[in-house]
């Protein structure tokens, strides 16, 4: 792990047990609860920084990470965050997609409307990151690929091991 200790930021969302009802040890499904913590950070301040502590995340969907939004592990092992074997939607490849996948992570622009489709972050989005976490594809899921990342200036994705398993891909649209 880069930061092995928490850091402190008045200004920053935790994303732990305490906060959150979640558990951090790969039991349970943290898509929805993470998700609308990066949408909350996103609609409450434009910008900001999720910490993510030492642990295992369970996800079975895309989360989807806007504009000016990083997402920062912490403590002595990095942040492991898991799509769950045979994630719903990650078998096939998606016709309609450029890149034929389905992505764990994926960065846009801003925060979609009911109805609305994401689309991708561009020469425009700045400030996004993921940093200091690992990403992990489990099995059963061949059209998955961990990271969708187009993006501009100040935008950055480091210290991160991907592992693929029998995925797609560990990044697209770079």
């Amino acid at each position: 792990s880069f930061y092995t200790k928490e850091l402190i930021d008045s200004d920053a969302v935790y994303f732990t047990p305490k906060n959150f009802n979640i558990k951090a040890d790969g039991s349970m499904d943290v898509s929805d609860v993470l998700q609308n913590a990066l949408y909350d950070l996103k609609t409450t301040h434009n910008f900001g920084i999720l910490f993510l502590p030492e642990g295992k995340y369970l996800i079975s969907k895309t989360i989807y990470v806007p504009q000016g939004i990083r997402i920062i592990g912490y403590g002595k092992n990095r942040p492991l965050i898991i799509l769950t074997k045979n994630a719903p939607g990650f078998q096939q490849e998606d016709s309609t997609d450029k890149g034929k996948a389905k992505y764990m992570f994926w960065f846009i622009h801003n925060v979609p409307k009911p109805g609305e489709r994401n689309g991708d972050a561009g020469a425009g989005t700045f400030y996004s990151a993921l940093s200091n976490v690992d990403l992990e594809i489990g099995d059963g899921n061949p059209a998955a690929v961990a990271l969708r990342t187009h993006y501009a200036q100040h935008s950055f994705i480091s210290h991160v091991d991907i592992h693929i398993g029998n995925g797609k891909a560990g990044m697209f649209d770079v």
